[in-house]
């Protein structure tokens, strides 16, 4: 009995080590980017107090956490992303500053797209959002451009959308929770961003 317990324990951490061995390897070099979270819009930002956004490039992909607060109980949010894949090509806050008058810059290569979207279903107003992206892969609802096309270099936006209450029509929901001013009860606003610099 015992030596079947120690094989199995001993397989259990070959096992383990192999898993944190390829997430290890997947996820190198850097470690995660850290970046607060302001209002928007840009040129009137505040930093929202406690909310912090985490990007973590690996091999081919990205894995974002955005976790904040002061949304709107019962309120319907969408997450979009933002990637210029060649920011070293933006202009519009000087040489390599990346802003939103580079969005149709060309040499830029900017993409924007849907990245997650979400009902705010507690009192406090804290939104949670968690999404891995993958080279040239959109999960939804495409703006413009190919996607993120370089998971180590490009520069990621992030804005959240408030698509107004949530709808208790699923029809109007699935348009609150996954396009790009879907659903809007009455109106959608651009309230949050952060940006990872590459």
């Amino acid at each position: 009995m015992f030596l079947k317990r120690r094989s199995f324990l001993i397989t259990s951490f070959m096992l383990l080590a192999m898993l944190i061995s390829t997430f290890g390897s997947a996820f190198a070099a850097t470690g995660p980017s850290i970046s607060s979270i302001y209002t928007y819009p840009p040129d009137t930002a505040e930093q929202v107090t406690g909310a912090v956004s985490q990007l973590l490039r690996g091999d081919g992909e990205v894995h974002l956490q955005f976790n904040t607060n002061g949304l709107e109980p019962g309120g319907a949010y969408t997450l979009w992303i933002v990637a210029f894949n060649n920011p070293g090509a933006c202009s519009g806050g000087g040489a390599g500053v990346c802003t939103g008058d580079d969005l149709f810059n060309a040499a830029a290569e900017v993409s924007a797209f849907w990245g997650a979207g979400q009902v705010i279903d507690n009192q406090g107003g804290v939104g949670n959002f968690q999404l891995t992206i993958e080279e040239g892969v959109t999960p939804g609802q495409v703006l413009f451009g190919s996607g993120m096309l370089d998971a180590q270099d490009a520069e990621i936006h992030w804005i959240l959308e408030f698509h107004g209450q949530a709808s208790d029509d699923p029809d109007i929901l699935y348009d609150q929770l996954n396009l790009f001013f879907g659903g809007c009860n009455p109106t959608c606003v651009d309230v949050q961003f952060a940006v990872h610099k590459p």
